[in-house]
């Protein structure tokens, strides 16, 4: 069903290589997804910007991205224009991008049961290799439905406004637009919750791990947490950047 939405958006979406020089001979590595919201201007999450997905965490130095139709080429480099580490977002510029082509957001309320997809590169790695350090670029879609809106304060009390999906995402989906049928972008996926699991994994990218059921017949939660596209678009504003 999302087959042709995918090709529209496709030329909108990017993957990132983020480097951060720790100390002498240390470097750490952040990769991940984003995609443009403005001719040059790419949103991604802004706990994937530092090395350890924390928001004390080393904020990359560096940030290579590439659109996913140019994958193959050589890297542009990007300059990040702000960090919003309470919403989760950041934004970045490519000062003389290659393409333009950019995804509508959409900043009405999206109605519960809307079939939604997203697009980018989850379960991403870095490798160092000879030539350098190189990183996993498989593009994933991955479908799901709307279950909810919601609205929380942010520390200072600020509401923020985020979304609900049914379905649990691939590690390091955090970045990847979420959009509709038609193309428009309803968010960016933030994180996840699950119930149970392990909690030696609880510090994979994005995920959060709630308290294992006392009962095995406990219903298991899988839900994916989305940035709404409006909180993107007022981020935006403060900046300057018109949506």
């Amino acid at each position: 069903m999302f087959a042709a939405t995918c090709s529209k958006v496709r030329p909108g979406i990017y993957g990132y290589l983020g480097t951060a020089h720790l100390g002498k001979n240390q470097v750490g590595f952040a990769c991940g997804s984003a995609f443009m919201i403005a001719p040059g201007v790419l949103a991604t999450t802004a706990h994937s910007l530092r090395v350890d997905d924390l928001a004390k965490g080393k904020l990359v130095d560096k940030i290579e991205v590439i659109c996913t139709l140019d994958i193959g080429k050589a890297m542009e480099v990007a300059e990040v224009i702000a960090v919003d580490d309470a919403r989760d977002i950041a934004l970045l510029r490519l000062p003389t991008p290659r393409s333009t082509a950019f995804l509508a957001l959409a900043i009405d309320q999206i109605p519960s049961g809307t079939s939604c997809g997203s697009l980018g590169f989850p379960l991403g790695s870095v490798a160092m290799t000879q030539a350098g350090p190189r990183f996993n670029l498989i593009e994933r879609f991955q479908g799901s439905h709307i279950s909810a809106t919601g609205i929380s304060p942010l520390p200072d009390g600020t509401p923020f406004t985020y979304l609900e999906t049914d379905s649990l995402m691939y590690g390091g989906s955090s970045g990847c637009p979420g959009f509709l049928l038609d193309g428009r972008v309803f968010g960016m996926q933030s994180r996840s919750i699950v119930e149970g699991g392990a909690q030696a994994n609880a510090k994979r990218k994005g995920v959060h791990f709630r308290p294992a059921p006392s009962k095995p017949q406990a219903t298991r939660i899988a839900i994916s947490l989305w940035v709404a596209s409006s909180e993107i678009v007022a981020m935006a504003g403060r900046h300057g950047i018109a949506l």
